[in-house]
């Protein structure tokens, strides 16, 4: 992410360079929730600034030459909060106007009427009930913004020469009124209609409401991320009926979830047997065997904060026999594991939960099969 607080310049040299015009200078300043908001606001009207008054230089030209505006330098500086504890950007900004040959033209495909979509949860809220309409034109200004930019992540002269015009959404919106101001979410599919303007890079300047603010979680096509966990579990399965059987593990695992929805995992550790007394206590035997296993997973809830992951796991388990200090013989054998961890979930660093297992062998008889333990994990 860019700096924010020094001055940043940017020089973009066209294979179809012949000659410059210029300098078109221009600045802005804008407010919104984020300093990056605000910068990004503030430099869209600079450059629609810039765009026209080299658009009125070029039909007064009227030069046979096609040309287009190209950034030469930029910087941005941060404005104090206002009493909205809205904050400020100002960005001053250079371009010059550069001849464009037939090869730089042929260079760039012919986009016009392409439709392009970008998948977003955008937020807005405005001072009153009659600003619902800009609340809505914000956020298709700022999703337009985010597309662009995603457009020319890989060619940041892609769309040079044009405009992105709004053209229907798709998903869930809804209004909240309270006092005097209204809230707009809008949660789905944004359509946008490349236009071909004939002049340089552009996007339809936002509103200058200056009570407007922002904020957004941005939704990437395709996959949301990987996540990999390193993670130990301890269940002591301290407690159960008197005279059954209670099988102890520590366990650990690595696991891999693909759009923090399903996930495979595997794990390695130890199991002890035990019985329990009359006071419900389990004794676990001095002896113990290892035990692998590999499952499958789905977290419950999509969310960044507390999870329920659900998980099912065969279990295969080393040969190993003993007889239990109340005279009970145990053998060891595979099983299957079925599991509901109630988690935090960041999407990096340390996650701590209670797992509840259920370890499902059929030829046991007086068998505590479900137990509870100490979940933690790093989550990458």
């Amino acid at each position: 992410m860019r700096s924010l607080f020094i001055a940043l310049s940017a020089v973009v040299i066209s294979p179809g360079l012949m000659a410059e015009e210029g300098p078109f200078n221009a600045s802005a300043t804008a407010r919104a929730a984020t300093v990056a908001q605000a910068c990004d606001i503030a430099f869209e009207q600079a450059e629609a600034q810039a765009l026209a008054d080299f658009e009125a230089a070029f039909i007064a030209e009227q030069h046979p030459t096609a040309k287009r505006i190209e950034l030469r330098e930029r910087n941005d500086e941060r404005l104090p909060a206002d009493a909205n504890n809205q904050v400020g950007c100002r960005v001053e900004a250079r371009f010059a106007a550069v001849a464009v040959s037939d090869d730089d033209t042929n260079a760039h495909p012919n986009l016009d009427g392409r439709i392009e979509t970008i998948d977003g949860v955008y937020h807005a809220e405005c001072s009153n009930a009659d600003q619902g309409a800009a609340c809505k034109r914000r956020i298709e200004t700022q999703a337009a913004s985010d597309l662009r930019a995603q457009l020319q992540r890989d060619n940041p002269q892609l769309l040079n020469g044009y405009r992105l015009e709004f053209d229907g959404f798709e998903g869930e919106q809804s209004f909240t009124y309270q006092n005097s101001r209204v809230s707009l979410s809008m949660d789905g599919r944004f359509y946008y209609k490349l236009n071909k303007t004939g002049f340089g890079p552009t996007t339809p300047p936002p509103s200058t409401q200056g009570d407007l603010r922002i904020e957004r979680k941005h939704k990437d096509s395709g996959f949301d991320n990987l996540d990999f966990t390193l993670f130990y579990t301890w269940d002591g399965n301290d407690a159960a009926d008197p005279g059954d059987l209670a099988l102890s593990t520590n366990r650990w695992g690595l696991g891999l979830w693909v759009n923090n929805r399903i996930g495979v995992s595997s794990f390695w550790g130890e199991e002890r047997p035990g019985f329990a007394n009359s006071n419900h206590h389990v004794r676990r035997d001095n002896s113990y065997y290892d035990v692998f296993g590999v499952g499958i997973g789905y977290r419950l809830f999509d969310s960044r904060d507390l999870n329920i992951e659900n998980s099912l796991y065969y279990v295969d388990a080393e040969p190993f026999s003993t007889t239990l200090d109340n005279g009970r013989d145990y053998e060891a054998e595979d099983y299957v594991q079925a599991n509901i961890n109630i988690k935090t979930n960041a999407d990096s660093g340390p996650n701590v939960g209670w797992m509840f297992t259920w370890k499902l062998r059929s030829d046991l008889s007086d068998y505590n099969s479900l137990s509870g333990g100490w979940y933690v994990e790093w989550q990458f």
